[in-house]
């Protein structure tokens, strides 16, 4: 018989493919989803997690050293975040207004919506960012690699964690983070999720920001200004503990208020590492030819050679034309890729 698609949990990591019984029960519990999906105007109930609010803007990360962000802050709302804070474990209402990123195939399901307390008073508009296992991509099971998957509760500890070492970014070069909790969906699942700043009005994701690249031919003149902004804010993320692992293209927002001058904000922390586990991992892979010290010396470079190839990927550039020892991103940066 196969699993419940309310309880089946899925490994945590796969050596092969599915088995068919898996295999059924992950298509199972997919269809429950989809069976009743999350759709506009729907309202989804849910409650804010205890405890300190490590996330919150409010509080103080401790860092080496101090951070300081590219962008002016944006305006935070104060009575969504006093209200949630000061409410844990008490129901509210999230009232979905349009679809940003969801469907089959993806790790969340990202919507814009409005938070309303217990008496159906409006406290404001979010980004919620929902972390559906039922919905995430299959498994691939390669037999030639050892494939981690992760479950839903890993990539929202993950990302909590990345926005509590991110305080002194958030509102400038990350969105404000106003609360992780748990999402009660209409097919009767419990899941968890994050109220986030909503960018929509400042900022456009790189592909409209940069749409001239797609519209003209650019030279490595042309991309150079928009790859320092991101480097240089990646290095900031990096002060603050944070390794991205694999950003994806949508995950870059530009500030419309600096269109001559690049400013991002990086969204999207699911799969983020700490410096520390990034560098213990790397030291896994010592061999003959490199130590586990030098791979851990040189940890900057992987991260970055990863954004590296997305970015020279969405400017259809030959890798080296803008990314060799001669161009301005590599002497102002100092990159090694």
């Amino acid at each position: 018989m196969a699993a419940s698609p309310l309880t089946y949990n899925l490994p945590t990591e796969y050596r092969e493919a599915p088995d068919q019984q898996q295999r059924a029960a992950l298509e199972q519990r997919r269809a429950a989803f989809l069976a009743k999906p999350l759709v506009t105007g729907a309202s989804v109930p849910f409650t804010i997690e205890g405890g300190d609010c490590a996330y919150s803007p409010r509080r103080a990360a401790v860092l080496d050293a101090p951070v300081v962000a590219l962008n002016p802050p944006r305006p935070l709302n104060r009575l969504l975040l006093d209200t949630l804070e000061g409410r844990p474990e008490q129901l509210f209402n999230l009232r979905l207004m349009r679809e940003l990123w969801s469907g089959a195939g993806y790790r969340s399901q990202v919507w814009v919506g409005v938070v309303e307390d217990g008496s159906g008073a409006t406290l404001g508009e979010v980004v919620v960012k929902l972390v559906v296992e039922s919905l995430f991509p299959y498994p691939p099971g390669w037999k030639a690699e050892y494939v981690r998957w992760q479950p839903a509760t890993v990539l929202a500890e993950r990302e909590a964690y990345a926005y509590s070492c991110l305080q002194p970014l958030q509102g400038r070069d990350v969105p404000y983070c106003y609360g992780a909790g748990r999402f009660h969906m209409p097919n009767g699942e419990e899941v968890p999720g994050f109220l986030l700043e909503d960018l929509t009005p400042c900022a456009n994701r790189i592909d409209k920001a940069c749409s001239w690249a797609k519209e003209a031919d650019t030279d490595a003149g042309d991309i150079e200004p928009v790859a320092v902004a991101i480097f240089e804010g990646m290095r900031r993320l990096f002060a603050c503990g944070i390794v991205l692992f694999k950003f994806k293209i949508q995950d870059f927002f530009f500030l419309r208020e600096f269109p001559a001058d690049p400013h991002p904000v990086f969204i999207d922390f699911g799969t983020v590492e700490s410096v520390d586990e990034f560098k213990a991992n790397l030291r896994l892979g010592a061999d003959e030819y490199y130590s586990a010290d030098e791979l851990e010396a040189d940890w900057q470079s992987y991260d970055e050679a990863w954004v590296s190839g997305t970015l020279a990927e969405f400017f259809e550039e030959p890798y080296f034309d803008w990314l060799n020892e001669e161009t301005l991103v590599t002497r102002r940066l100092g990159l090694r890729i």
